[in-house]
């Protein structure tokens, strides 16, 4: 039983990893100095491309307060409206699936942005807005993976 949730858990973990992995790659794509393999780029010049990684951050940030204060007060509400069940030390991971299952819905949307307003050479601030929609709730089902 233990083998078999931390299998899950790791695989929870990959996945999570390899989407980070995937959009923080593309950024320096998006916004470098000049197109590669045929893309499309902003062409920032001159080590503005660093400034990308601004909109993630800002979600990073975002995605933490939302955590810190909407998270673990839903956790701290179900764990006193069941009492023996929901000890600190019997983390049961029901109490964060909640946060989890929006921030998996949430997380496609920003990738979409992200992705449709650079395909479509929108203004520069477009998708570094969906890069921000998606760090704010891929931080979130990062936590909520953890804390399983």
């Amino acid at each position: 039983m233990f083998v078999r949730e931390q299998r899950g858990k790791a695989q929870a973990f990959a996945s999570i990893f390899g989407v980070i992995y995937l959009h923080l790659v593309t950024i320096p794509l998006l916004y470098g100095p000049e197109p590669l393999h045929g893309l499309f780029s902003y062409e920032w010049k001159g080590g503005l491309t660093g400034l990308a990684y601004l909109g993630a951050g800002l979600g990073i940030l975002v995605g933490t307060f939302i955590c810190t204060k909407y998270l673990n007060r839903s956790y701290t509400r179900l764990a006193e409206r069941n009492p023996g069940k929901h000890r600190r030390q019997d983390n049961k991971p029901e109490s964060r699936m909640l946060f989890l299952q929006i921030g998996m819905l949430i997380v496609p949307c920003g990738l979409i942005i992200f992705a449709w307003t650079a395909e479509k050479e929108q203004h520069w601030a477009l998708p570094l807005l969906g890069a921000a929609i998606f760090a704010s709730w891929i931080v979130m089902a990062f936590v909520c993976v953890r804390r399983i």
